[in-house]
Formats: C-alpha cells, sequence, structure tokens
C-alpha cells in the first residue's frame, strides 16, 4: 500500500490516483496524509477514487475535469467527505486544542473572523486545530472527528494575521488555499468542550473597542443552531446542549484581530 497517496478528512479515507503527477503533488501538498497508529484508524481498505474521469460537485449540473483546473479536485474531494458524513452532527465553526489539552469551539457567521482567530493560535500560540469551518460529531460515538481541510483564506485575512501575530501564515497554493497539516491534530476526541466562543461579525474599519460578554447556555446552543443542522435530528439540540454543559460560554463582538487573539488567550488560561 503506498501511503503517500493517502489521505484522511474526517473519518473517510481515500486513496487517490491520477495519470497527472503534479495534480497529485499538488493534492499531497494540500491534503492530511493518514497514519494509522497516529490517527488510531486502522482502515484495511481505503476507499480508491480516480481523479482523471469526470467529477460530480453538488450544485452544478454538469461535471468537471480536474485537468481543467486542479482546484476542481479539490473541492471534489471536500464536497465528497461532507457528503459522505450524514449522520454526523455539524457546526459552523473551529474546534481547537490548547496546550493545555482544553477543547475550544470558535463559532459565528460567515466574516466574523473565525479563521483568523483559528490560524492565528494556531501559528503563534501552537494550539491545535481539529477543525476548521465545519466541526463533525458522531451522533452514536459523541466523537469529534478532525477534519483537517486545507485553510481558504480571503485576500485580507493573512495581512490581518500578520498584523496580529507578527508571523507569516506561509505560502498559498492554488490562489488562496493554505496548507496547514503541522497546525492540525487528526486524532477524534469526545465532543466536550471547555471553552466556547460565539463571535459577532465586526463593520469594516470598526473602531469600537472589543466587547466580551459571558453567554448562558441556552444563549448560546441557540446561536449554535442557526449554523448548525442539530434541528436535523430528534436528538440534535440535545446532543448539541450535552456537548457544552461543562463550557465556560462566551460571546465576542467588535475589536480588532489583536484584542480577539489576547481574549481568547485569556479566557482560556494560556
Amino acid at each position: 500500500m503506498n501511503k503517500e497517496n493517502i489521505y484522511i478528512l474526517g473519518s473517510r479515507v481515500y486513496r487517490l490516483q491520477s495519470r497527472n503527477e503534479d495534480l497529485l503533488n499538488l493534492l499531497h501538498k494540500l491534503l492530511p496524509r493518514y497514519d494509522a497508529h497516529e490517527q488510531d484508524q486502522p482502515i484495511k481498505d481505503p476507499e480508491t477514487i480516480d481523479l482523471d474521469g469526470p467529477l460530480a460537485i453538488r450544485g452544478l449540473d454538469e461535471h468537471l475535469f480536474a485537468e481543467e483546473d486542479p482546484t476542481i479536485a479539490l473541492v471534489y474531494l471536500l464536497d465528497r467527505a461532507l457528503a459522505e458524513h450524514a449522520g454526523y452532527l455539524w457546526i459552523d465553526a473551529s474546534a481547537l486544542l490548547t496546550p493545555q489539552g482544553k477543547l475550544v469551539l470558535i463559532s459565528g457567521p460567515s466574516h466574523s473572523g473565525k479563521t483568523t482567530l483559528t490560524l492565528a493560535a494556531a501559528l503563534a500560540h501552537n494550539w491545535k486545530i481539529l477543525a476548521e469551518d465545519i466541526v463533525l460529531i458522531d451522533l452514536e460515538t459523541g466523537m469529534l472527528a478532525p477534519f483537517a481541510r486545507p485553510l481558504s483564506l480571503r485576500p485580507d485575512t493573512a495581512e490581518k494575521i500578520r498584523n496580529a501575530t507578527g508571523m507569516d501564515p506561509g505560502c498559498f497554493i492554488l490562489d488562496g488555499w493554505l496548507t496547514a497539516q503541522e497546525w492540525y491534530s487528526l486524532k477524534p476526541v469526545p465532543a466536550k468542550f471547555d471553552i466556547g466562543i460565539d463571535l459577532a461579525v465586526t463593520q469594516k474599519d470598526s473602531t469600537t473597542s472589543l466587547n466580551t460578554a459571558t453567554a448562558s447556555s441556552g444563549e448560546f446552543i441557540r446561536n449554535l443552531i442557526t449554523h448548525s443542522n442539530a434541528l436535523r435530528y430528534d436528538e440534535g439540540v440535545n446532543r448539541l446542549s450535552q456537548a457544552f454543559e461543562s463550557a465556560s460560554l462566551y460571546l465576542l463582538s467588535e475589536g480588532t484581530p489583536s484584542e480577539r487573539i489576547e481574549k481568547l488567550m485569556e479566557l482560556s488560561g494560556c
């Protein structure tokens, strides 16, 4: 078995094949490589995906070909992996582990700064990312399945991270994708969060200072429901509540990226 072309996304393990070596090399830089010992998930026969044929992406009527644009193969693989996690509770959020082992969720609507805060914590403070953009929880086992997708950054996000941390997030691949393998942890963990942070969208060029408020469990869960699929399952909301029953919960609004990072470190005890 050639481990060099075997990758893990959530609970799914894929062996990729293509006649296009350049495509395989690009994906090798971006996707998390599977290691049965590290992930503690022995897979005898990973699913083989041939990237040379037509690829179907949800929401598009026509099939596309990776030879026309390598990004098509990446989007196809991410889309397919998510579709194969039916039965999982998902949250539009990031999940991270602090160096002290605390499990932290950063949630919020699009443009609220989740990716900026997540990557800054990993880059400048050695936090490990379990998931960025979407958090997957197995409803049967209660385990959080790490989903180590490459980071897709908006043009201004890298600059915000540099200004806030003084560190460069690295080189981009395929116009905006950033490999984050060294910042990810790929071992499943129990979905029992220690800290929950819900971000509000900050208006562009706002100079308002950071506002931090303690949230009740009910308030925090109501916010999460709006960007999760909890209502699709009979026990969805209950499982969501159980994941945060022992967590310290906060609402953050306004503030600069630097202020938010400093507050995140303070709230997590780092």
